[in-house]
């Protein structure tokens, strides 16, 4: 809409006020660059990737998953059981004779108050989680790397959304100092009209006209300043914090 009026304002009043309202319009635009006063694109894109809470959530996933699928990888092993036993009291046992296998050996057991401690392992694994096992790690994988494909295409779509939030800010300050630049043009011209009209040189109709255009540059800049206030706080809300701006 801003652009419309100001070329409305321009055609009415007049080629020599029109130049030099563009050539102000131009050097005001040149020393307001607002990209010289906020952060490159590509860190704002990643000023917002870190603050989305979406993105976060995400991260909070594919951890989850991550363990699942290594829990996945490692089941068997709760089939692995452990044994320990301990005993005391008069066992008997075999002499020396006996042990070194001497056929002419007394067989007479030698009676011995002991104590024993027994440990051991056992693994018993049931056939449906042997035949289950490839396909349940397969989809612990597949779920995480869902999780991974999903982060990257919202991080792809928050960096679209920078992008356009960053374009319309730029367009909306420009329009700003442009709807400034216009109305500070046209204030000056109007003392003019002023002088013009208390002298009779111009007619009531045409002081009426110029005088209207002054009020719609006085509207245009008021909308202009909205909309631009209103694309700031876009771009802040989507990175997460406030972008130091000097007016």
């Amino acid at each position: 809409m801003g652009k419309y009026w100001v070329l409305f304002f321009l055609c009415n009043i007049g080629w020599l006020q029109a130049q030099l309202a563009d050539d102000f319009i131009t050097k005001s635009l040149k020393d307001n660059d607002i990209t010289q006063q906020i952060p490159p694109l590509d860190s704002l894109v990643q000023k917002a990737i870190r603050y989305s809470a979406k993105l976060k959530l995400f991260d909070t996933d594919i951890q989850t998953l991550t363990i699942k699928e290594k829990e996945t990888r490692t089941q068997l092993l709760r089939f692995l059981a452990m044994g320990a036993s301990y005993n005391y009291g008069i066992f008997d046992n075999l002499n020396n004779q006996q042990l070194a296998g001497d056929p002419s050996a007394n067989l007479t057991l030698i009676s011995t108050e002991q104590t024993r401690y027994n440990l051991g392992v056992s693994l018993s694994i049931p056939l449906e989680a042997i035949l289950n096992r490839g396909k349940q790690i397969k989809t612990a994988r597949l779920e995480k790397e869902k999780a991974i494909f999903s982060k990257q295409m919202i991080e792809n779509e928050i960096e679209e959304i920078v992008m356009l939030r960053y374009n319309s800010f730029v367009k909306a300050h420009k329009f700003f100092l442009i709807a400034s630049a216009v109305l500070d043009t046209y204030r000056v011209q109007a003392k003019q009209v002023e002088k013009d009209y208390a002298n009779g040189i111009i007619s009531i109709s045409e002081y009426t006209r110029l005088n209207q255009i002054l009020n719609d540059a006085i509207r245009g800049k008021e909308s202009a300043a909205m909309d631009y206030r209103l694309n700031l706080r876009y771009l802040e809300t989507i990175i997460g914090e406030k972008l130091s701006i000097s007016s």
